[in-house]
């Protein structure tokens, strides 16, 4: 079987590539709006972008309306966000943070989910998230009408007790939650090493 991409409508690319390229690492995303409201949302985009500076990158599609996510919003605005790792354990609370809600909707204290003060950002983090990225917003690029592009700079690095050792954490302790296609999520199953390249 083979399919032309120009003869796919967006909705069957969205779909299409959403299933292909996975199991993809979940960014759980705080932010606060301008009124200081703290906003959390999950997104399947998201990978490392560079070393030196330390920096992660996470594609924040529009709503369907083509208005900005309030993601988005709220750290091209304030320049600032918190990304966490989620463990297998918070699935249900990561997917429930999926729903639209409207922008004066808190979505951990609509879902109960505890919070920390930021150190070096304004931006509240999950008390309960293995990893939480305090992060500096670094750029905003717009790749077509539909999506932005955020590029974070990490700046402090909450953890688990006993989950970093020597800088290096162990996957089978972190337990770290993957996005599938739709709303299907993937545990890290079997772990499997192998001797270091070169």
């Amino acid at each position: 079987m083979e399919q032309a991409v120009d003869q796919l409508t967006r909705a069957e690319i969205y779909k299409l590539m959403n299933c292909m390229i996975v199991p993809r690492p979940i960014a759980w995303v705080t932010t606060i709006s301008e009124t200081g409201l703290v906003n959390l949302a999950p997104y399947s985009t998201f990978n490392i972008i560079c070393y030196n500076p330390p920096l992660v990158g996470i594609n924040m599609a529009h709503n369907t309306d083509g208005s900005r996510k309030d993601s988005a919003r709220n750290a091209i605005a304030t320049g600032e966000l918190v990304v966490h790792i989620a463990d297998e354990t918070q699935v249900d609370a990561l997917h429930a943070s999926a729903y639209p809600h409207p922008p004066e909707v808190s979505e951990p204290e609509l879902l109960g989910l505890p919070l920390e003060p930021g150190v070096d950002v304004s931006v509240p983090w999950l008390r309960d998230a293995p990893l939480a990225l305090e992060c500096r917003l670094k750029q905003s690029i717009q790749f077509g009408p539909t999506s932005d592009f955020i590029v974070a700079e990490l700046v402090r690095i909450h953890s688990r007790d006993g989950l970093i050792n020597d800088n290096k954490i162990d996957s089978k302790e972190l337990r770290p939650l993957s996005r599938l296609a739709g709303p299907v999520y993937g545990a890290i199953g079997p772990v499997i090493v192998k001797s270091p390249a070169g």
